[in-house]
């Protein structure tokens, strides 16, 4: 092999080489989009000390339906942890499911309102499984003949997972 042969190899490694390096920007670009993908799915799940704070969470939202929309009252909610790793955490050891069931009291816009709040909040949060229980319809005593209506009651499992403390969790 002769000395221009060995340098036209070279060249062809060289342009591969430089081939890649061209896509440097574009790889750490897309890496990057991927990293902020991450941390926002993060984000919107709580951390094993954050479930007071969704239970919290719960509560506070059931306060925020305005009154025109409806009523709404917090009647309890209960948090029920798996201690078994959500489906398919093989790769994430440490994300466990939470339910909190809840029971919730109010009129139908504002109960339609609750849920629409919990499934559009930012943490995650889902209704896994409704009870509604309708109210019931009799006449008002103090006025002659008015009807009166009394609230409907709900009990929802919500579901959620959080973050055990582990390995390449920090923040």
């Amino acid at each position: 092999m002769g000395k221009w042969e060995e340098i036209s190899g070279i060249e062809a490694q060289i342009a591969e080489k430089q081939t890649v390096i061209n896509r440097k920007p574009e790889i750490v670009q897309r890496i990057q989009d991927i990293q902020d993908e991450i941390a926002s799915a993060e984000e919107r799940l709580p951390r094993e000390a954050e479930k007071a704070q969704m239970r919290e969470t719960i509560e506070r939202l059931a306060r925020e339906i305005r009154p025109e929309m409806g009523k709404v009252t917090v009647r309890s909610v209960r948090i029920i942890e798996d201690a078994a790793p959500a489906s398919g955490s093989g790769r994430r050891p440490n994300l466990r499911t939470v339910v909190y069931q809840t029971e919730v009291t109010g009129d139908l816009n504002g109960l339609i309102a609750y849920i629409d709040a919990i499934e559009k909040n930012t943490r995650f949060m889902s209704v896994s499984q409704i009870t509604w229980k309708g109210g019931d319809v009799a006449p008002d005593k103090d006025s002659k003949g008015k009807l009166t209506y009394t609230s409907h009651l709900v009990k929802m499992d919500l579901v959620t997972y959080v973050y055990s403390s582990g390995k390449g969790r920090a923040r």
